[in-house]
């Protein structure tokens, strides 16, 4: 199965997202991307000790923009978007298969990963862990 794991800039929730996907399904092809991303920017530090502290270590060193990550956009059996506002924007990048946001996947809006830029490494912890 190929999925795309899709948020703001590409810098802490799709790509924790990624690792998380990558290392419980291992036979899968994950990606990452954000809709608003400057291509090359480094995932967040506190992202990266979170992830290697939890044993999920980050595979993607940097963002991608959504062009960059086209050929996995529109070839993936199954896109997941950080914020319903983010599934209008992969629809029109011209993606038609099943897409799903952390919205319509968590029931309890208090589970739903908010974008930690800017947070301080507790809080970011605490957002990555709804992830």
């Amino acid at each position: 199965m190929r999925i795309v794991t899709v948020c703001q800039m590409n810098q802490a929730r799709s790509p924790f997202a990624q690792a998380v996907l990558e290392r419980n399904f291992p036979e899968d092809q994950i990606s990452s991307t954000g809709v608003a991303a400057i291509e090359g920017t480094p995932i967040l530090p506190a992202v990266i000790d979170t992830a290697k502290n939890w044993g999920v270590p980050i595979t993607q060193a940097s963002s991608r923009t959504l062009k960059s990550a086209s050929n996995e956009i529109l070839t993936a059996d199954l896109v997941i978007t950080a914020d319903n506002s983010h599934r209008d924007t992969v629809r029109n990048f011209g993606y038609r298969g099943d897409l799903r946001s952390y919205e319509e996947i968590l029931e309890d809006s208090d589970f739903i990963p908010q974008d930690p830029g800017g947070l301080m490494p507790d809080a970011v912890s605490r957002e990555l862990g709804k992830v």
